[in-house]
């Protein structure tokens, strides 16, 4: 199996709104195998949501966003892991606590970490604490952030 790269909603969403980095589509459209946070889909189409509701797009577009950023993802790397979500929890949960850092974030960084996958981030302060955890990081540019 080719190896994967986690992909996070930040990155995802700029992707659609077509505002990635150079480095962040040609790592997705390179990529063969594109993993995620179980959560995913819901903090994207919540992403979009923010968008309608401030008015920067409009409904039937941001439909269309939310369906071309949820197909980016192809792998549900769980069950490959041999992991159940709750397990990705609690060390996403122990490594905010170390780190002090939200564990939405963590949970990224673990299934990369646990994937020995990079990570596809827009997140700045995600980005620095992947770093940290020794993961790499494929992120936008510093005033894309």
């Amino acid at each position: 199996m080719s190896s994967p790269i986690v992909l996070d909603a930040s990155a995802a969403v700029r992707m659609a709104l077509k505002q990635a980095s150079p480095n962040v589509v040609d790592a997705v459209s390179n990529a063969d195998v594109i993993a995620s946070a179980p959560f995913f889909a819901f903090e994207v189409t919540n992403a979009f949501w923010k968008y309608v509701r401030a008015r920067l797009l409009n409904t039937d577009l941001a439909k269309a966003a939310v369906a071309e950023t949820l197909a980016l993802v192809n792998d549900d790397p769980i069950g490959r892991l041999g992991a159940s979500t709750s397990a990705l929890a609690e060390e996403a949960f122990a490594e905010a606590c170390r780190l002090d850092h939200p564990v939405y974030d963590l949970v990224y960084a673990v299934l990369a970490r646990r994937l020995s996958a990079p990570l596809v981030t827009c997140d700045g302060r995600l980005a620095s604490v992947a770093d940290t955890l020794g993961i790499e990081v494929i992120g936008c540019q510093k005033d894309e952030a």
